[in-house]
């Protein structure tokens, strides 16, 4: 990295909606990183179309800027699917991240081998 600086946050929607991803990038560059430089990658984290919420989580998100409305489908009576990658990668370009990669979601799997369901996603950046 040109600043020698390296960021990570784990986040679900709580950690993403109360400003982590945000919080992470301006620690970066208060150690010398500079926003437009910064390049950030998403790892494994859960699909869309895996991740179910309720009409409350959706009315919080509304609330707070109603274009949030795009990263919710439609799921299964009252219930939302809800994109945390595409929401993860909104915030880091408000907070001045131009450059994103996200990965297609992978599989994740435990030590034992055995698969596991997470309903949270990885951001790693560096500059």
């Amino acid at each position: 990295p040109e600043a020698g600086v390296i960021g990570a946050a784990h986040a679900g929607w709580k950690g993403a909606f109360g400003g982590i991803l945000e919080n992470t990038v301006d620690a970066m560059v208060k150690l010398g990183a500079t926003r437009d430089k910064n390049k950030a990658v998403i790892g494994p984290s859960i699909s869309q179309r895996a991740y179910e919420m309720g009409p409350e989580l959706f009315e919080q998100f509304y609330d707070e800027d109603p274009s949030n409305a795009r990263f919710f489908a439609n799921g299964a009576n009252d219930r939302y699917m809800f994109d945390l990658p595409g929401f993860g990668l909104s915030r880091l370009r408000q907070a001045g991240i131009a450059d994103q990669v996200r990965p297609q979601s992978g599989r994740r799997f435990r030590g034992d081998g055995s698969g596991c369901r997470s309903s949270n996603a990885n951001f790693n950046w560096r500059e």
